[in-house]
């Protein structure tokens, strides 16, 4: 397998040809000992130059890096005569994510605006691939007022609709974070996005004073800390305790949506009149129910419940909150 530099020079050379500065170019700060990888997406009409800062910072955090350039974003004039689609630049995000998870164990897709309305897009369709969504100043509602000024902020207004009506698909670790005197994109549309998204593990981080240029303005170093920290402990599980109090039990094993269920898979054991048992499980919620002698599931009569849509109880741990 070549460098990912080789590759990353192909695509700034083909870049080049339409005489694009050196800080609009894709750029990846890569070492091999980095197994998180982060992809910036950028916004709309703008280029890899908005996170320049950002991701040397979030290299110094000990995160590889890529920022690549979205479909058509080369040619200005040609993106905003409607030439280009909101899923070319899809789908030039999906091939950068599927380049650097060929170079790392993780990959979080981190987006701008525009970009990270892509973000929520590929955390929803490319579970299998993204570990977690970072979205920044992302829109996630379309306004009934709005009216496009342009073939291309038409595209925008349809990436956005297409959000706003999948979102509630969105399972994997999501941060949403948003300026609360944004003027582009209102800060309902943080707040609608923290409702809708699915994940068990998300986070909704609101700035003050800050504009759109969230991520790329004054605050770059505190909002590189917050992605940093959410990247790095959101996937990694966590040590939980399970208990039953003794009841002349002969046995009680755990089953839950972390085993598929498996009745026999997690026994506990006896000591002192308490059944017990430890578990790593990654941040989220997760249910679960005691399987007392093999055959009779059991609530924890001492924790929380929520009802299933099959109109049964199951008992829910809380880990990482």
């Amino acid at each position: 397998m070549t460098h990912p530099q080789q590759t990353l020079e192909t695509w700034r050379t083909h870049y080049r040809s339409f005489g694009l500065s050196e800080s609009d170019l894709p750029f990846m700060h890569y070492q091999p000992d980095l197994s998180t990888g982060l992809l910036l997406l950028h916004g709309s009409a703008a280029t890899p130059c908005n996170h320049r800062a950002l991701g040397q910072l979030l290299l110094g955090q000990g995160f590889t890096v890529l920022a690549p350039l979205l479909a058509g974003h080369e040619d200005l004039p040609k993106l905003q005569s409607g030439a280009i689609s909101w899923q070319d630049c899809y789908h030039s995000a999906e091939q950068a994510l599927d380049f650097l998870s060929q170079w790392v164990e993780r990959v979080f897709v981190v987006g701008s605006s525009f970009g990270g309305s892509l973000a929520y897009l590929l955390g929803i369709h490319r579970r299998d691939t993204v570990a977690g969504v970072v979205a920044l100043s992302a829109p996630a509602l379309n306004s009934e007022r709005y009216r496009p000024s342009s073939p291309w902020m038409y595209q925008v207004a349809a990436c956005t609709a297409e959000v706003e009506h999948t979102l509630h698909r969105l399972q994997v670790p999501s941060l949403v974070l948003h300026g609360a005197d944004d003027p582009s994109v209102k800060v309902k549309n943080a707040l609608y996005a923290f409702e809708q998204i699915s994940a068990p593990c998300k986070k909704l981080m609101l700035y003050d004073g800050m504009g759109h240029s969230l991520g790329f303005g004054f605050n770059t170093p505190e909002v590189a800390g917050d992605i940093a920290r959410f990247a790095h402990t959101c996937w990694q599980p966590l040590p939980v305790q399970f208990e039953l109090a003794d009841q002349g039990f002969e046995s009680v094993a755990l089953a839950g949506e972390f085993n598929g269920w498996a009745a026999h898979s997690l026994p506990l054991s006896r000591s002192k009149g308490t059944w017990h048992l430890s578990l790593d499980l990654p941040p989220g919620v997760h249910q679960y129910k005691f399987v007392v002698n093999g055959q009779n599931w059991i609530l924890n009569p001492h924790g929380d419940s929520v009802l299933t849509p099959h109109g049964e109880r199951n008992s829910v741990i809380r880990v990482g909150y």
